[in-house]
């Protein structure tokens, strides 16, 4: 029965998988943290045990137990600030089996229960710390500090906390032996065992075609970015396109959809099969909707809301609200002395502030956050409280713990504030490698709703009644930077209330109100990205201006003067003009033909139009250009051998042959710009001659943009540092290209230049590069200073996750060119494209574009352990010398950030998971103890197959591990820790050391510790009568220390593991035991072996007999196991038997033998 029982308390210690939890081992998820529920409770919670007699209100996952709450402090606004208390449950998956020591530090009290018995929380082992009482903040460890945790594994655990009254903290702690001091239990290991659930929707500022979805757990990246697991409503074929963790809040999802929602339209996205970092599905059909809303975009600065708490203490975030933009956080101490502050309306005591917005890190780094205020403060950073200081004080600093932040990467911030009696001081600071600053204006952003701030209507100033004349129509912000998510409408009109208006280049829609009023109605499009060219057609005489209206917001056009007799000069490039590419878009560096004709109004009440033929022969004019308000100043073009000057020449400076009304030129540019083309003949005198004539005759173009060729990418630089070829256009085609170009995750120097028109490099001449052109060398347009989009286009692997490219877009133009560092996410073979729309506000649907072809391979930064067990020979914890233990790992291949690389698989793989030496892979082994004993040298490991990389992350490894012995026995070794240390071909090595297999230094993972144990077989020898059954005591024993410091074999009572077996027959070679060297009249099958279960038997604590049947004659024999396992037979017995090996073990039984007993003589025996 004591046998039965031991083996039902083995199932339940490894029994650490259960109903409800990921089976999968070793583990894929990463911890999303406890699920928490707060109670409110009438009295004193010290008396009872929650949830009972609490009122729950407010349940959520909290990543780790580390809060210290405060004063006026709360876990938050629906719970009580004194006499509360809280429940964390759920699961900690402890990473490696040994010896662990687990404690928390609370005020008030606090209990916590781990499973590690896996009888459940009513075992009284299984409570770990029992502090249900009144006090300070205190450390309560563990009630049998240290606990031998059996195996790596998820183990059900429970904390309960308490507070009265005054200050509250909970924390919750561990520490392995390889631990200096105490740790808070990372999130990672915590599991909530809640399935997650949408906890809001948004739509990412200034985006149509984005959606926020937030939910109430960490998400696993796998399920997380499939997008067959979310549908969205709609027409038009509307779909999700794409879906990524959001990298600055692991709680988010950024969906994609492939075209544009509509502003003001509800959509549903409903969600099935995505599942939290710790491995549970969201329920089926989940529903969520959002109407987007158009026209918002980033703008500087944080979105401040103020209250007055109507002049109630601690009524924060009530009464009258007042919002403004504060462009950073800094509002140094002001005394209370009847001075407003911090905006008009609010009381200098009472009031609380909320700020709204996002945080752009300058650099990769780790950045300590610190609030400096009086009074109390709350910072949350990307949906994590970071600092929670809601608190009476004096002027006090908070800081965070360090923070990593990407470059250029945008953090959701939300601050808290609020201001009691006397002075008022808030600062928002952090620290990072460069220093502590006041977080800068240039990296403070919100979300402005609408950023239309102006209404820009742009046209040349000289027009013909015979021609529509190009009017632009811009919605920009009040930095002049057109607001390309702009869909509203617009009211425009003339001054003279004369023109029809005629769609031109817009994607919206137009409405005339009658006929040759100049009113009329234009709905902006997506499409038009916040820009758009119009046609007015005037048939009248008139000087005019164009207004446009949209809400509040107003533009006037400048004066337009439209002629009878007038120059129309439009592009002549038959190209262009039947391809529309560049419609009223010219390239800079190129010589663009155009034309001029001269047109007049004349017939009967001058109703007809027509060139005028008998404008004929050379004529002597002024020409000059008009800057558009974006043109960035570049060098003036040249028409022939003229540079045209930016005002009326006051003089003929051109002399153009006409025919018949019609002169053809060409216009060659050598920078960027956005100006139109104006002509003036006051001196020929032709125009007397005309109807309505008069002395002159003037006319413009219609506002061109000239663009850049092209975008030229070089990082040759660093590609040179790397030691790779910089010769070639295309920099690597394949995974094996080498060495690589640098880590996923890490910076690389990019130049982005701004190019002028090459025509070896356009043989269509239409104005954009041929495919596969190489850029870099070509002109630099040096007064191109405009944001540009980079993004990287995979390549390989193909199919592959693209990644992502930081920064997202590259600024500070100087000269034509932009230096930035750049990084990649992922690894493989990418193109690098830069991409301008819609430059200086111009119409065109075709992009500026350049693009680096197949940049050098990017690898991880490095190899991670995601899980392992060790799993000992034995299941009470220990394995033997020489006998085979299993392990368990898996690896994830990161970047920087510690995001996976999920390219590195197939080819880009290059770690190899297979073979007899698993190449990259070394294992390692020390006795972690004082001394270490390094024991690397001594382990064998078992041959590897069919492993893979799959999404970055390997399948299940697992093998089997041997410690072999020496020739003299040693141990025992009761901390005995196996490592990992993983290096790849191209040298990608991993991270996370935290075992030292020499003890002079961390040189591996652990993937686990157990027992080692130099074991062998002893056999008792026994005498008795050969009338009886004689029972030789049979035991497992291994190497240790004894008494006194020495070291001898000691029965392994932990062994109830070793079976033997035994065939029962007359033939002395039976199963593992063997009878041999008969004594005496003893002769074989004289006597016969046997187990209480007669075939086999296990052990018990380490312990068996075997029971020889009664002979009835005298004499002896040698009973031996020459068939034992091999982990047992290691030892050479001091007196070998004859005929076996020396390390076979075995013991006499010897009948009709007799020990003697002084002090007795004579000793008489009967047997009946």
């Amino acid at each position: 029965m004591a046998m039965k029982i031991l083996a039902v308390c083995f199932l339940l210690l490894n029994e650490v998988a259960w109903a409800g939890f990921p089976t999968a081992f070793p583990p894929t998820v990463t911890g999303d943290g406890l699920y928490g529920q707060y109670y409110n409770y009438p009295t004193d919670p010290l008396g009872y045990t929650p949830p009972a007699g609490g009122s729950l209100t407010l349940s959520r996952t909290d990543p780790t137990i580390n809060f210290n709450w405060s004063g006026t402090s709360t876990p938050g606004p629906s719970v009580q600030q004194a006499q509360f208390a809280a429940v964390w449950t759920g699961a900690v998956y402890i990473p490696h089996g040994g010896l662990w020591k687990f404690a928390t530090q609370t005020d008030d009290g606090a209990k916590l229960w781990i499973n590690l018995s896996g009888l459940g929380f009513s075992d009284p082992n299984n409570l770990i710390v029992s502090a249900w009482q009144l006090q300070a903040a205190t450390l309560d460890q563990g009630q049998l500090n240290p606990y031998r945790v059996p195996a790596a594994g998820y183990y059900n655990i429970q904390m309960n906390y308490f507070q009265n009254y005054g200050y509250a903290s909970a924390q919750l702690y561990w520490k392995d032996q390889t631990m200096p001091s105490y740790q808070i239990i990372p999130q990672t290991y915590l599991f909530s065992l809640q399935a997650p659930v949408v906890t809001s929707t948004s739509q990412p500022c200034g985006s149509l075609n984005q959606i926020e979805v937030d939910f109430s757990s960490a998400m696993d990246p796998n399920t997380a970015t499939r997008t067959h697991n979310y549908a969205i409503n709609g027409s038009n074929g509307i779909n999700i396109s794409g879906a990524i963790i959001n990298p600055s809040n692991p709680n988010s999802v950024l969906l994609t959809t492939n075209k544009a929602m509509t502003a003001g339209v509800t959509y549903t996205v409903t969600i099935n099969n995505v599942k939290s970092s710790s491995g549970f599905t969201i329920a089926n059909n989940t529903v969520t909707s959002l109407t987007p809303q158009a026209g918002s975009a980033l703008a500087p600065g944080l979105l401040g809301r103020y209250f007055n708490q109507n002049g109630q203490v601690n009524a924060f975030f009530t009464g009258n609200e007042i919002d403004r933009v504060d462009s950073l956080i800094y509002f140094p101490s002001l005394i209370n002395t009847g001075t407003t502050w911090p905006v008009s309306g609010i009381p200098t005591t009472n009031f609380s502030v909320e700020w709204d917005g996002y945080i752009m890190a300058p650099t990769t780094d780790d950045y300590t956050f610190t609030v400096i205020s009086d009074d109390g403060n709350q910072m949350q950073l990307a949906g994590n409280t970071i600092i929670n200081q809601w608190v009476l004080q004096s002027s006090t600093p908070t800081s965070s713990s360090p923070i990593h932040l990407l470059k250029n990467q945008y953090y959701p911030v939300h601050l808290n504030y609020f201001q009691g009696p006397g002075q008022s001081v808030m600062e928002m600071a952090w620290t990072n490698s460069h220093g502590t600053s006041t977080v800068p204006a240039s990296s403070l952003f919100y979300c402005a709703a609408n950023q239309l701030a102006n209404l820009q209507m742009t046209s040349s100033s000289n027009a013909s009644t015979c021609t529509p004349q190009a009017v632009t129509l811009s919605a920009v912000d009040a930095s002049g930077q057109i607001v390309t998510t702009y869909t509203g409408s617009v009211q425009l009109g003339t001054s003279s209330h004369h023109g029809t208006w005629i769609l031109g280049t817009g994607q919206g829609i137009l409405t005339n109100q009658g006929s040759d009023t100049g009113s009329a109605t234009y709905s902006f499009a997506a499409a038009d990205n916040g820009s758009v060219t119009l046609q007015l057609s005037d048939v009248h005489a008139d000087s005019l201006q164009v207004s446009g209206t949209s809400g509040p917001t107003n533009g006037l056009s400048n004066t337009i003067n439209f002629s009878n007799n007038a120059f129309v000069i439009t592009l002549n490039d038959p190209a262009l003009n039947a391809s529309d590419k560049l419609s009223n878009v010219l390239v800079a560096g190129r010589s663009e033909p155009m034309q001029v004709q001269l047109y007049t109004r004349n017939g009967v009440s001058g109703a007809l139009c027509s060139v005028a033929t008998q404008y004929s022969g050379t004529y002597n004019l002024q020409a000059w250009i008009t800057r558009g308000a974006a043109d960035p100043g570049g060098s003036n073009p040249t028409l022939g051998t003229s540079t045209l000057p930016n005002t009326p020449p006051g003089s003929n400076n051109l002399s153009l042959t006409f025919n018949a009304g019609t002169a053809a030129f060409n216009v060659t540019t050598s920078d960027v710009g956005q100006w139109s083309l104006n002509l003036l003949d006051n001196s020929s005198g032709f125009a007397a001659a005309l109807p309505s004539g008069s002395n002159t005759i003037q006319g413009s173009s219609s506002t061109y943009v000239i663009r850049p060729f092209g975008f030229a990418i070089d990082f040759s630089g660093d590609r040179l540092a790397h030691g790779l070829n910089d010769t070639a256009l295309s920099y690597a085609d394949n995974p094996n290209d080498s060495p690589y170009f640098t880590k996923a995750g890490s910076m690389f120097p990019m130049a982005v230049q701004a190019v002028l028109w090459n025509a070896s490099q356009d043989t269509n001449n239409d104005g954009i590069p041929d495919n596969g052109s190489n850029l870099l060398g070509d002109t630099l347009a040096v007064h191109f200073n405009t944001s540009v989009n980079i993004a990287p286009v995979q390549m390989l692997p193909s199919p592959g996750n693209v990644g992502s490219l930081s920064p997202t877009s590259v600024t500070g133009f100087t000269g034509g060119q932009s230096l930035v560092n750049a990084s990649y996410s992922d690894v493989g073979i990418i193109n690098i494209q830069a991409q301008l729309n819609n430059y200086l506000g111009s119409s065109s649907t075709t992009p500026v574009l350049g693009i680096a072809p197949d940049v050098g391979r990017f690898v991880p930064d490095h190899l991670a352990l995601l899980s392992s067990q060790l799993i000992p020979a034995c299941s009470s914890g220990f394995t033997y010398m020489q006998q085979p233990m299993t392990v368990n790992w898996q690896l994830v291949a990161q970047n920087l950030a510690n995001m996976t690389t999920v390219n590195y698989s197939g080819a880009f793989a290059k770690l190899n998971l297979n073979g007899s030496s698993a190449a990259g892979m070394t294992f390692k082994a020390a006795n972690v103890s004082t001394p270490t004993t390094p024991l690397s040298s001594r382990l064998q490991l078992g041959s590897l197959s069919g492993n893979t990389w799959t999404a970055g992350v390997t399948n299940p490894l697992n093998t089997n591990l041997t410690l072999t012995s020496l020739a003299t026995p040693d141990g025992t070794y009761d901390n005995f820790t196996v490592g990992l240390d993983a290096i790849d071909s191209d040298g990608i090595g991993m991270t996370g050391f935290n075992f030292s297999s020499t003890g002079t230094g961390n040189d591996a993972v652990s993937l686990g510790s157990t027992r080692e144990r130099y074991g062998r077989l002893w056999i008792t020898a026994a005498n008795g009568s050969e009338l009886l059954p004689l029972n030789l005591p049979v035991t497992v024993q291994y190497y240790a220390t004894v008494g006194g410091g020495n070291s001898d074999f000691i029965t392994n009572t932990l062994d109830s593991c070793t079976t033997l077996n035994l065939t029962p027959s007359s033939n002395p070679n039976f199963g593992t035991a063997r009878l041999v060297n008969f004594q005496g009249a003893l002769t074989s099958g004289a006597t016969i072996p046997s187990y209480v279960n007669p075939n086999t038997a296990t052990l018990s604590l380490g312990q068996t007999s075997i029971n020889l049947s009664a002979p009835n004659v005298t004499g002896s024999v040698e009973l031996t196991f020459p068939n034992a396992p091999a982990w047992l037979m290691i030892y050479p017995y001091n007196l070998p038997i004859s005929g076996v090996s020396a390390t076979t073990p075995g013991g006499m039984a010897s009948f009709g033998v007799y020990p003697g007993r002084a002090p007795i003589i004579y000793w008489h025996e009967q047997f009946r």
